[in-house]
Parts: structure tokens; C-alpha cells; sequence
């Protein structure tokens, strides 16, 4: 397996305590170097409701490479937006910024949420949860 963007659903589970999720991603970082995106870093921190939830998803984040939502990748997603749109199959914006993101710097996509992310062509998915 490739090295990929890791989703924010994974980086939840982790933070939630999901030992089967925590356990995943140590047999995972083994092997592949933790990237994600500045737009997961953002869904994450959005979600961490105490000073307790949010050192500890700092903690977590301080073990990844966080890729940019730069130009490039900017319009990567405006062109899946589009061919999404096209096809009646619209996405919302932070799945469509992080698609872009990892379709850009040619990175599957590790997350639970394959239902959202498989209608993108040439994004490759891999859920943990059948990995």
C-alpha cells in the first residue's frame, strides 16, 4: 500500500478511543508516512469542544505531515466539483477541498466514508475498516 491522506473519520475514531482504530493506524504508521490536510486539521479542531479534546488532538496531529490547501490543489477540487456537478453527484465543500488535496499530490485516501469519495475517477480509496 501507497502512502495516503488520512481522513478526519479516522483521526475521530482515534481521538474517540477506538483501540480497533488506534491499533489500525499504529500497524499503518509502520510502514507509511501520517499525512493529512490542513482541511482535516480544520474539521478536527472544529469538533474538539474542551482544552482537554483539543491538546489531545494537537498531540495526535503533531505525528502527521499536514499538506496545504494551496492553488493547485484548490483547483484540483474545483475540477471534481465540477465533473461531480456534471454528473448530478455534488459533494460539500471540505470533501471536495480534501479530494482535491489528496488527487493533487497523488495520494489515496484512507477513510470510512468510501460512499462520498467513490464517485471521484482517479481517487483511490482504502477504507481501514475492511484493510
Amino acid at each position: 500500500m501507497a502512502d495516503a491522506l488520512i481522513d478526519s473519520d479516522v483521526l475521530i475514531d482515534v481521538l474517540k478511543a477506538s483501540g480497533h482504530m488506534a491499533a489500525w493506524l499504529a500497524e499503518y504508521a509502520e510502514g507509511h508516512a501520517l499525512i493529512t490536510s490542513a482541511v482535516n486539521v480544520f474539521e478536527i479542531a472544529r469538533g474538539l469542544n474542551s482544552e482537554r479534546a483539543l491538546e489531545a488532538g494537537m498531540a495526535l496531529l503533531q505525528e502527521f505531515t499536514i499538506l496545504p490547501l494551496d492553488s493547485p490543489a484548490a483547483l484540483e477540487a474545483a475540477s471534481i466539483d465540477v465533473e461531480l456537478r456534471r454528473s448530478g453527484t455534488p459533494l460539500d465543500a471540505g470533501d471536495l477541498l480534501i479530494a482535491g488535496i489528496a488527487r493533487f499530490n497523488n495520494l489515496a485516501l484512507i477513510t470510512r466514508n468510501v460512499r462520498h469519495f467513490r464517485r471521484i475517477d482517479g481517487l483511490a480509496l482504502l477504507d481501514p475498516a475492511v484493510t
